[in-house]
């Protein structure tokens, strides 16, 4: 996926589409990092770490993109069971 760039202040939306037309998330990496440069177009790789140096960023994990991809009524049916679990939890010390 050596096509994959992240262009500087695009937001997370306009990266996720671009991503998800070369093909989605590659299976089994964790994170997306984006390699520094001087140009506005900044390579990215996937890797099973996130990186954070002189560098490398990492800037979007595996679960940030599904999340991205569910729907916003999907993502209400997420949020609504999970208020029907904490408030079904009884905490004991």
């Amino acid at each position: 996926m050596s096509e994959l760039y992240q262009l500087w202040m695009e937001s997370d939306d306009d990266f996720f589409k671009r991503l998800d037309a070369l093909g989605g998330w590659p299976a089994g990496k964790l994170y997306v990092t984006m390699i520094h440069t001087v140009d506005t177009k900044r390579p990215c790789i996937f890797t099973d770490k996130p990186m954070h140096d002189e560098w490398y960023t990492t800037f979007h994990s595996a679960d940030d993109y599904y999340w991205w991809k569910i729907s916003p009524a999907g993502k209400d049916n997420f949020r609504r069971a999970g208020m029907k679990i904490s408030n079904t939890v009884t905490w004991r010390d």
